[in-house]
Formats: structure tokens, C-alpha cells, sequence
């Protein structure tokens, strides 16, 4: 992993663990759709210049682990991830559209913790090993 990333005349070492929940928890992240989830995170991030380091997509939940710059507003990067997401999946698979005929798959909201307080190991360990008994995707 890369400690600090040059930015003009700075330094900056920005990590994020972000986290957010289906509607109502419902497993609905397998299969096709658990890559088409993965494959939308991925070209988000690198459009927003945001690095993956780590994450997982549970039937029920995606759990990020990333490296920003600092010009990087988490809120706008999360309502990007939701809402992209959101739209992509429901517009593509018509059995998320009857399931969620309101336009919303995710739950309001979603966790975000800096790395700063705890070890970079300890949340990659934590969003890797999360989901061991369950199907996951690797979005990095």
C-alpha cells in the first residue's frame, strides 16, 4: 500500500472506510448483479480520481475502503455511489424494478470512518473478512 500521495506541492494520506445497506437488508446483491455492482464501483472511483484499496459486496451490503485526495467531498462520493448505483441496477435488471418499484434500493444513509484512529490493517482485515460465510464480489 502506498503511504503518502504527492498532489502539486502536497502530501496526503486520506482513507476512508464507507459502508452502506440494501432497503430493508434484502439480499439482493448476487450474481449478475453483485458484478454489474462491482463493475459500476470501479468506474466511479476512478472517475472521481479515487483509489479502491479494499471492498466487498455482501448480498445485503458494500464495504469500501479507499484512498482520496483531499479535494474529495466524501458526502458527494457517497451520494455518487448510491445514487449511480442505484439507478444503473434498478434500469437494468427488472427484477430489481418490481422489488423496488419506488426508485430506491439502498437504505438512508451509510457509514464512514477515517483510518486515522485505527491501523489501514485493521479495516482491511475487518472489510475482508466480513463476509467470509456469505457470497461476496472483490471490488479492488
Amino acid at each position: 500500500m502506498k503511504e503518502c500521495l504527492p498532489d502539486g506541492h502536497s502530501d496526503f494520506l486520506l482513507r476512508y472506510h464507507i459502508a452502506w445497506v440494501t432497503k430493508n437488508g434484502e439480499k439482493v446483491l448476487t450474481g449478475d448483479i453483485g458484478l454489474a455492482l462491482r463493475d459500476i464501483i470501479r468506474r466511479i472511483c476512478a472517475k472521481e480520481k479515487v483509489d479502491v484499496i479494499s471492498g466487498r459486496i455482501a448480498a445485503d451490503h458494500v464495504r469500501l475502503f479507499l484512498s482520496a485526495k483531499p479535494n474529495v467531498r466524501l458526502s458527494e462520493l457517497a451520494r455518487q455511489l448510491k445514487g449511480k448505483t442505484s439507478h444503473f441496477l434498478l434500469k437494468s435488471y427488472p427484477s430489481l424494478q418490481k422489488r423496488y418499484w419506488e426508485g430506491r434500493l439502498w437504505a438512508r444513509g451509510y457509514f464512514c470512518r477515517t483510518s486515522g484512529n485505527v491501523t489501514d490493517e485493521s479495516i482491511q482485515n475487518y472489510v475482508e473478512s466480513r463476509s467470509a460465510d456469505e457470497e461476496t464480489f472483490i471490488v479492488e
